[in-house]
């Protein structure tokens, strides 16, 4: 896998590249045409890389914007590195994990400022908002592919592939760091409590003069039966 640097102003080319290899490394290249392929730095990673992706994120207000090298590693983990537009040297790396399938990665607009789509298992925004650079996961269904999407009827969104289904999304409540999931139950929840030793949800359900759900699905096959 590799990325290519995005074009700086007044620039008619990439200063350089990143390639994943199968030695667990990632490898940023130097593209000038007097000196091309020349490796720059190298960074070292627990998996193999399974993405890469380079594009620039804004800074502080008075900075130059900051170029990230995202890593997307076969393990399900992102790793997110700041890159020198100088020298191609990398540094601040940091690593979350998104989910338990490897992670692809594309880039976005949002807000009219560069941003980074993460999909694994969830799908987790990357961006810069209120003077931070946030990393939230997305309150939607698994996510296979993705890019930005604009149109009259939708200024700014991401048209995905979910599935066997074409969609698009925008996104909502931007800076939000709640992520909500629904679970449909049987009856009305009345207590819940987390297993100390599995991290699983014990939830209690009652409702007053229910049928024992057992019993209640054997008299809607009954009902279905007699039609």
């Amino acid at each position: 896998t590799w990325a290519i640097a995005p074009i700086p102003a007044g620039r008619e080319k990439a200063c350089f590249m990143a390639v994943g290899c199968g030695d667990r490394t990632v490898r940023v290249l130097d593209l000038d045409e007097n000196d091309v392929m020349r490796q720059l730095s190298t960074q070292l990673l627990n998996q193999d890389p399974n993405h890469l992706l380079i594009t620039p994120m804004e800074a502080e207000s008075g900075a130059h914007d900051k170029l990230f090298l995202y890593a997307g590693l076969s393990n399900g983990v992102l790793v997110r590195s700041v890159v020198d537009p100088a020298d191609g040297s990398l540094s601040d790396s940091r690593r979350r994990f998104l989910g338990r399938r490897p992670v692809k990665l594309f880039a976005l607009t949002i807000q009219d400022k560069p941003a980074c789509i993460a999909l694994s298992t969830r799908s987790w925004l990357s961006y810069y908002y209120q003077g931070r650079y946030q990393t939230t996961p997305l309150s939607y269904e698994m996510i296979e592919y993705a890019s930005h999407f604009s149109s009259e009827q939708c200024q700014e969104g991401i048209v995905s592939i979910t599935g066997r289904t074409l969609r698009i999304i925008t996104l909502e409540r931007l800076g939000d760091v709640f992520n909500q999931t629904s679970h449909p139950l049987r009856y009305t929840p009345r207590a819940f409590e987390v297993h100390d030793l599995t991290n699983n949800l014990i939830i209690i359900e009652a409702d007053h003069n229910a049928y024992p759900y057992v019993e209640k699905r054997q008299i809607i096959d009954t009902l279905k039966n007699s039609r």
